[in-house]
């Protein structure tokens, strides 16, 4: 059981209503109640989850008063306060315990203490009308005949049994007294009234007894003289209500099964040993994390079943602590691995807080749970966290996290540096002693200037999380970054960033080269085309072609070039394509049709070339030499 469990079960057990409030959205919404809270006659608690501190409290506005102060002091307390129930009209007492949790918690506790004020109010009632000692004891005094005849009462009998004095001395006592006991009391308690009048033994019991009203309750009676007085025999007692008493030790008992069941059957161990480490007790569930069972452990050494098989590497450390617990009062909290009994290494925890004395011995009460999981999780965690320290350390992309600061009307404004790489500073020339707890807008004032909306784009994806990816020109820095930016946490992000600044330079070099070539094909007279390996045309000069030929790059592109060579010339055409494009410069005179069906006389010359994808390209320049009708056509002799 983990430590929420066992406080969610604590809470739900306490006997008093206790209510969870939990600060959302600038108020206190109620989030969670125990069971004592559902019982609650006064109200349907189940219908009040989420409801506002101010709707709950809506009649009763002084504890939502303690409620806000308790949240805005962030300390506890406790306020008796007298409030009214609405729809009874009952006034009551209560005695409010205000506890601050931090961040945002408030437990409000209600004790009824109405029963206590009232009987307060008897009681000075009760001063003003007595003047004896009998008059302020809450226990009822009483003389008795040897027949159990009541001669004399104290008048707060009735308010533990609900008959007036005058009642019980009036009444017959089998009536009043023995007639009200309970069946199963009857017995011990007349033996006991007789051996008190023939044996002098003291009369001191326990019983149950029927009030007035019909409820059972619980009194221990008390008498130790008799004597006699004009030949009849008396008895002076006492009694006095244990109901409490007996209700909390019925509680106790079965706090005490509960206890026992737990101790059975939660995963940990309870053990209990001796300032040698003797161990008297340990649940039985040890067997299952250790492998040697209770019995093994009573009758063994300690040095066999515990200190000798902890890990040497962990052994001293053990035994120091556990000296400390008894030597300096100081807490035993420590994992260590020890040898199971199948010689399997395991991790335990193991704690104890206090000593205690017992017979003129020191004991200690503790728990251990078998961590091993979480040890092999930690090593791993610490494993993982060691090769993202040096992946962090040693990336070539920067890497920086940041904080998005809002304004009250929740919008980004601006965002602060929390944790940068090395790299980091070398894309951007900022230090990160220089930047770190600092907003954006003081380390580069600019960037409020820039045309690009860093702290918007951020600060939105901050809220909304997932993540965005863009190259974008940072002005303050005069570099282009190539971004990848996300949040996993709402109000925060991080990036990773390389610089593209020379790749953007290339780029424009690139297309200013491109449109340079572009320029020079579209403008000469010749004929350019570009193919590939499969003869297929990638590229002409659309201009000249048209005006040559009365093709449109439409017309050529995607086929091949030998489509418009005479069928005669096509094994030219191709012996000198493999000769001077892929062996060499070389140039072919050929016969080529235009749109409309006429041939001319192109001389090519070409040479190949590789692309930026490495691939092999032919490029072709094509000049006319004459141009031919159909039927004027003759084919030269290659």
């Amino acid at each position: 059981m983990n430590l929420d469990e066992k406080f969610k079960q604590i809470f739900k057990g306490i006997l008093i209503p206790a209510y969870i409030w939990q600060k959302k959205e600038n108020k206190l919404v109620l989030i969670d109640y125990n069971n004592a809270a559902e019982e609650n006659i006064y109200r349907q608690i189940e219908d009040y989850i989420g409801v506002g501190a101010e709707e709950f409290y809506k009649d009763q506005t002084i504890v939502l008063e303690n409620l806000n102060r308790c949240l805005n002091e962030q300390k506890g307390f406790i306020s008796e306060i007298e409030i009214t129930q609405k729809f009874l009209g009952e006034k009551k007492f209560i005695l409010f315990k205000f506890d601050f949790i931090q961040p945002d918690l408030v437990i409000v506790y209600e004790n009824d203490i109405t029963y206590c004020i009232l009987k307060s109010l008897e009681l000075e009632k009760s001063e003003k009308k007595y003047n004896s000692l009998i008059s302020y004891m809450t226990d009822v005094v009483w003389t008795k005949d040897h027949e159990g005849n009541a001669i004399h009462i104290s008048p707060n009998v009735v308010n533990i049994l609900g008959f007036t004095p005058e009642e019980v001395i009036h009444g017959e006592s089998e009536y009043i007294w023995f007639s009200r006991i309970h069946p199963d009391d009857v017995k011990k308690i007349k033996e006991a009234y007789l051996a008190l009048f023939e044996k002098n033994i003291r009369f001191d019991v326990e019983y149950r007894i029927k009030k007035k009203d019909g409820e059972w309750i619980w009194l221990r009676d008390i008498a130790d003289i008799i004597y006699e007085k004009d030949g009849v025999k008396y008895t002076d007692g006492v009694f006095f209500d244990i109901t409490e008493r007996k209700l909390a030790e019925s509680k106790l008992r079965e706090t005490e099964e509960k206890y026992k069941a737990l101790v059975f059957n939660i995963p940990s161990v309870t053990w209990t040993t001796d300032y040698e480490g003797h161990t008297t007790f340990i649940s039985p569930n040890i067997e299952k994390i250790y492998g040697f069972s209770p019995e093994e452990i009573y009758s063994g050494d300690e040095d066999e079943v515990w200190f000798g098989r902890i890990h040497p590497e962990d052994a001293d450390r053990v035994r120091e602590s556990y000296a400390a617990l008894f030597e300096k009062n100081e807490v035993y909290d420590i994992e260590y691995r020890i040898k199971r009994k199948d010689e399997k290494w395991i991790w335990l925890h193991d704690t104890a807080n206090i000593t205690y004395e017992k017979n003129g011995v020191l004991f200690a009460d503790g728990v251990l749970s078998d961590v091993t999981d979480r040890k092999i999780a930690e090593i791993a965690l610490k494993e993982s966290e060691e090769k993202y320290r040096l992946l962090f350390k040693n990336m070539v992309a920067g890497f920086s996290h940041h904080r998005v600061v809002f304004n009250e009307y929740h919008k980004p404004i601006d965002y602060i540096f929390l944790e940068v790489n090395d790299a980091f500073e070398e894309l951007t020339g900022l230090k990160k002693e220089n930047i770190i707890n600092r907003k954006i807008s003081e380390v580069m004032p600019d960037i409020m200037k820039s045309e690009f909306d860093w702290i918007g784009i951020y600060g939105e994806l901050s809220k909304k999380g997932g993540e965005k990816r863009f190259e974008q020109y940072a002005s303050p820095l005069d570099r282009w970054y190539s971004v990848v930016a996300y949040s996993s946490e709402r109000g925060y992000f991080s990036t990773i960033f390389v610089d593209i600044t020379e790749r953007k330079k290339l780029i424009k070099e690139l297309k200013e080269s491109e449109e340079r070539y572009r320029l020079i094909t579209e403008n000469v007279n010749d004929l350019i085309l570009v193919i590939n390996e499969e003869n297929i045309l990638e590229y002409v000069n659309e201009k000249v072609f048209r005006n040559i030929l009365g093709f449109s790059k439409e017309d050529l592109i995607g086929k091949s070039i030998i489509e418009n060579i005479h069928p005669d010339d096509v094994n030219k055409c191709l012996a000198a394509i493999k000769k001077g494009i892929f062996e060499g410069n070389t140039s072919v005179k050929l016969h080529v049709s235009d749109k409309n069906g006429n041939y001319h006389m192109i001389e090519f010359i070409g040479g190949w070339f590789k692309d930026i994808h490495d691939l092999r390209k032919g490029f072709i320049v094509g000049r006319e030499i004459s141009e031919k009708k159909p039927s004027e056509l003759k084919l030269e002799e290659s």
